[in-house]
């Protein structure tokens, strides 16, 4: 009888586990008890597709987006290496959801992202994590980010729950296994078994979609996916409170977008039929991408929101935006900031929170707020509620 097939099974209701078999003949021997890391690995011409999928990176199922990386062996394992560029590695048939995705990396000590695109709808919507090496042993080692439109939001989706502390090796090869399931997500290192990273609040729509990766730089090996619903993850959300009745949770987006330069001649023309409805999500943020499509020459977009007064006064509004703003309260210009990365000091990130105020003039009766939106890059965004 000739071996021609070794696999590890994957249960992924019961994570983690598994079990080390081989098949003799069309025969299936357990030859091996269960282990705690979860890893997927075959010999042969024959996969499990039902259990789970060994995706080599000369495999012409992979599509690719840029030409700065290179394919090679490396002690007879597949490697895709990413040399410097932005390039995303795509499989357009993965019809992925829910389960698990792992993979092998090698980072140097250097500022670059290495990364994974899951439920992509496209190559510019999907749902994104990476690692940052340039970070590491810092709170944003590690980040989860949507990306809506082409558009990364790191800048709106910070903290606990979007980023975590690794401490990385670098030159070395780190396993990386996320797991996925419904709005919630977990990522584990170097056959950890707890997260070094959870994802409670994962932001786009819960689909089907590609599985991609992505990069500056670095080497990856060993692809592999699972399909699978996930039953329970070791990470639980916080319960998300409805936001105080103070902060501002449905606006007015103009759907036309123009040029910073271009803001007050707008204000006088802006069209009735053209302001869109949009809610902020469950902790007040309004991502801007979700509903426009950011373009060099048109950067700005218009959000509206319409306060009564009972009488002639002056009203706090806190405030977070990115990543820049004008305040308009009934056509008069009262508020311009800048929230750019890196625009105070050379460590400014630039993220949101409620970390600007003002004080509105009010007076009796319906007043229109108008605040003029811009981004460069990192997330576009307002955030807003009054004291």
């Amino acid at each position: 009888m000739n071996l021609y097939e070794v696999g590890i099974y994957m249960n992924c209701n019961r994570l983690p586990s598994l079990t080390f078999f081989a098949i003799l003949n069309n025969q299936k021997i357990i030859v091996m008890k269960k282990f705690s890391f979860i890893v997927f690995a075959v010999i042969g011409s024959q996969l499990f597709a039902q259990e789970g999928m060994v995706v080599p990176f000369d495999s012409d199922r992979w599509s690719f987006k840029g030409d700065a990386f290179t394919l090679h062996k490396e002690e007879g394992s597949s490697i895709m290496e990413f040399t410097g560029g932005d390039v995303t590695a795509y499989l357009k048939d993965a019809d992925f959801t829910d389960g698990v995705i792992t993979y092998e990396i090698k980072i140097k000590e250097e500022r670059t992202f290495l990364g994974c695109a899951f439920r992509m709808q496209d190559l510019e919507n999907y749902e994104s994590f990476y690692v940052r090496p340039h970070q590491s042993g810092n709170p944003d080692a590690t980040q989860y980010t949507p990306v809506y439109n082409d558009l990364s939001a790191w800048q709106l989706y910070h903290g606990e729950g979007y980023a975590s502390v690794v401490n990385y090796q670098f030159n070395e090869w780190i396993p990386v296994k996320i797991i996925i399931s419904g709005s919630r997500a977990e990522v584990y290192f170097n056959d950890s078994l707890e997260p070094g990273l959870h994802m409670p609040y994962l932001q786009r729509k819960v689909t089907s979609g590609m599985i991609g990766l992505w990069g500056g730089s670095g080497k990856l090996k060993n692809f592999a996916y699972i399909k699978k619903p996930i039953v329970s993850l070791k990470s639980e959300p916080k319960p998300v409170e409805n936001p105080h009745s103070a902060v501002i949770t449905d606006w007015f987006v103009y759907t036309d977008l123009f040029s910073e330069e271009q803001t007050e001649d707008l204000l006088n023309r802006a069209n009735g039929n053209k302001w869109q409805a949009m809610k902020s999500d469950a902790f007040g943020r309004l991502n801007l991408a979700k509903k426009l499509r950011l373009s060099e020459n048109q950067n700005t977009a218009l959000v509206k929101y319409t306060l009564d007064s009972k009488s002639d006064t002056f009203k706090k509004l806190s405030f977070g935006f990115s990543d820049r703003v004008v305040i308009y309260v009934n056509g008069k210009r009262i508020y311009s900031g800048n929230n750019t990365f890196r625009s105070r000091d050379y460590r400014f990130l630039g993220s949101i929170g409620y970390f600007d105020s003002v004080f509105l003039p009010l007076k009796k009766g319906g007043n229109e707020i108008i605040f003029a939106v811009s981004e460069s890059f990192g997330g576009w965004g307002l955030m807003a509620k009054l004291d």
